[in-house]
């Protein structure tokens, strides 16, 4: 239910009274809420570390699909999530990176953070 109240202020600007609202409605009114909120919109969401297939499927009745190119992507670590998520969907297993390869991944992404840092710096 949170997830879904979190999708619904990100993309939409919400009143105190739409807040109160959000507060009261049960899941089901949730899913229904933001299902006519992109109705008529293109959407692209990425839902990261999906880790219950129930909560997926609750995700998946508030996004309509109204062949209009929206697409959502979402991420598990759970093969039977994955594979129970969408009967037309595709399941691509990623390997785990060796110690060497996560370190020198963390070392890049650190490298590249206080290079950004360093610009921003006054």
């Amino acid at each position: 239910m949170d997830l879904l109240k979190t999708i619904i202020k990100s993309i939409q600007v919400c009143t105190n009274e739409t807040l109160d609202l959000l507060e009261r409605m049960a899941e089901r009114d949730l899913e229904i809420y933001l299902r006519k909120l992109l109705t008529k919109h293109k959407y692209l969401l990425v839902v990261d570390g999906v880790w219950l297939i129930e909560a997926w499927k609750s995700l998946k009745r508030a996004f309509p699909d109204n062949n209009n190119g929206s697409r959502v992507v979402i991420t598990t670590r759970k093969v039977d999530v994955a594979e129970r998520a969408d009967d037309r969907g595709f399941v691509h297993e990623l390997r785990f990176l060796s110690q060497e390869e996560s370190w020198d991944s963390f070392v890049g992404n650190y490298l590249m953070f206080d290079q950004w840092l360093q610009q921003w710096k006054v």
